[in-house]
């Protein structure tokens, strides 16, 4: 990330944790997160080490709230066990207007905007096909991998972009080395990350730099409406 974002994250973080503050209360010694999507998932650490800044920066001295990831989830489970809140208290999501509905949002966007510019992993074989676009209907003859629960699929499908999807995180890398997708579009910061992770397994895996899908698609901390119970370590 460049030093102009950080600095605006930090500038966001003090608004964040006063509405955080007013949400879940600093009465929890615990607040729960999923484990990491895979051991590959380098955004977890990102997104929890904003949150813990976000605590502490809120907490002016008294105690801060540990954050304590329980159980692998994909998105979707995920999604499902906050709005019950039986197992998380808060995570960061892509958002819509359902998830908003069914969840309390936290409405700063954690990677102001970002995450609506997207780059396309492909096989190194196709790049002189993905050369040849420069339409938005030439991109509707390929298909796209993504994920079952994410929200931004149906944004996918809402601009007839043909898309393969899995519920699993790490299966979507997996399509799209095997061909059985054409794309898989990652946020424009994070498929060099990913792909550098997993250079030893997907070796014909690139970035292709000269085409950007974009978007309006954000990601927030999202929270169950109501914490029905307080953990206590």
């Amino acid at each position: 990330m460049t030093a102009n974002l950080l600095n605006k994250l930090k500038f966001f973080i003090v608004i964040f944790t006063l509405q955080l503050i007013s949400r879940t209360a600093f009465g929890a010694n615990v607040l729960h997160i999923p484990l990491p999507r895979s051991q590959f998932d380098i955004s977890h650490d990102y997104y929890k080490t904003l949150l813990t800044m976000a605590l502490t920066k809120a907490a002016h001295g008294r105690k801060v709230p540990k954050l304590e990831a329980i159980y692998p989830m994909q998105q979707g489970r995920a999604l499902k066990e906050l709005i019950q809140g039986n197992k998380l208290d808060v995570f960061w999501l892509g958002t819509d207007k359902k998830r908003e509905q069914q969840l309390r949002a936290i409405k700063i966007p954690l990677e102001m905007g970002l995450m609506g510019f997207r780059k396309f992993i492909i096989r190194k074989d196709r790049l002189n096909d993905f050369a040849k676009i420069t339409t938005l209907k030439q991109l509707q003859k390929l298909v796209a991998c993504q994920g079952t629960h994410w929200p931004d699929t149906q944004i996918l499908h809402d601009a007839d972009l043909p898309v393969l999807s899995s519920p699993v995180y790490e299966n979507l890398f997996l399509q799209v080395n095997f061909g059985r997708c054409d794309y898989f579009p990652r946020g424009i910061h994070e498929g060099a990350a990913e792909l550098a992770q997993r250079k030893k397994i997907y070796k014909d895996l690139i970035i292709y730099n000269d085409l950007i899908l974009h978007y309006p698609f954000t990601i927030y901390f999202l929270l169950i409406k109501a914490m029905k119970r307080w953990h206590n370590g």
